[in-house]
């Protein structure tokens, strides 16, 4: 069975977006276990962290833009200039 659970989540760049948009961290552990003996037992996990941007408006369901994976050459500062080049017109 699959499990995913969200550690941390961070709104980024208010104020700086037009209405109804997002920029969102996300840190996911998801992990893989099985029933061993009646107990849960945990035989893999990972790491995910995103930025995602979200669309949504009042009364609506948040809509993913686009995901930007977080890695060790991609980090938040980084990603965060590659979006404000990259959607601009999300910004006000």
């Amino acid at each position: 069975m699959k499990v995913d659970e969200i550690v941390e989540t961070k709104e980024l760049l208010k104020g700086e977006l037009k209405q109804d948009y997002l920029v969102v961290y996300q840190e996911v552990i998801n992990k893989n276990v099985e029933l061993v003996k009646d107990q849960m037992v945990e035989t893999s996990k990972t790491v995910e962290r995103t930025l995602n941007i979200f669309k949504g408006e009042v009364n609506s369901t948040l809509k993913k833009v686009q995901a930007y994976p977080v890695e060790k050459d991609l980090n938040v500062d980084n990603l965060l200039e590659t979006i404000k080049h990259d959607h601009k017109e999300i910004f006000i």
